[in-house]
């Protein structure tokens, strides 16, 4: 920030006459009526990043996945305004290695569903299936990608140490269609990032 200062300098000098006088500019007035008016203008940038030792890390190792399963990873913020959370599945669900004959299959399809918790109060929450979340699926979800001021889901408010954010796996009991291999090698990484928001 660079100041501007405006010196204004006003001298009376005296002649051999008794009475002296102060010539001033025409519209100035007198010294005790200028007013020197010094704008100051600011702003913060919004900070956004998880709390110390409280990030979304977390393995699952789920037994039995084709019974259904469930699982939450608890984090907590530290935004002090509007942020996002974005999500990349690497597998677009979980995935065995091979090939599977027909009838069969190595996919497990899961949903992940993503909760941010603001200090007032405010929640913002969306559920998308793993397989809309690959870079390269054309299918839609909110939260896909790398967050940006405007890609993720989105939580309008300031997030300071507040608890009750989640991202949630689950996935339902098998329930038709192919049958899932028998397998100890199903695997899938989320990819989350946050980052601060319009």
């Amino acid at each position: 920030m660079h100041w501007l200062l405006a010196g204004l300098s006003i001298c009376a000098i005296a002649g051999t006459a008794e009475a002296q006088t102060t010539a001033f500019a025409a519209g100035q007035g007198s010294p005790n009526n200028i007013v020197l008016a010094i704008p100051v203008t600011a702003s913060i940038g919004g900070s956004c990043g998880f709390e110390t030792n409280a990030a979304p890390n977390a393995v699952h190792a789920v037994a039995d996945a084709d019974q259904g399963f469930l699982r939450d990873t608890a984090f907590t913020l530290n935004c002090s305004g509007p942020s996002r959370i974005a999500v990349v599945s690497q597998n677009g669900g979980l995935v065995a290695a091979g090939q599977a004959p027909a009838g069969y299959t190595l996919t497990l399809p899961y949903s992940v569903d993503v909760t941010m918790a603001a200090t007032n109060g405010d929640i913002a929450s969306a559920v998308c299936l793993a397989e809309s979340l690959t870079t390269a699926s054309a299918a839609p979800c909110s939260f896909r990608g790398t967050a940006s001021l405007t890609t993720g889901l989105r939580l309008g408010s300031a997030s300071v140490a507040q608890g009750g954010s989640r991202i949630r796996v689950s996935a339902p009991a098998f329930a038709g269609g192919a049958v899932p291999m028998a397998s100890t090698a199903y695997t899938d990484t989320l990819i989350v990032t946050l980052g601060a928001s319009l």
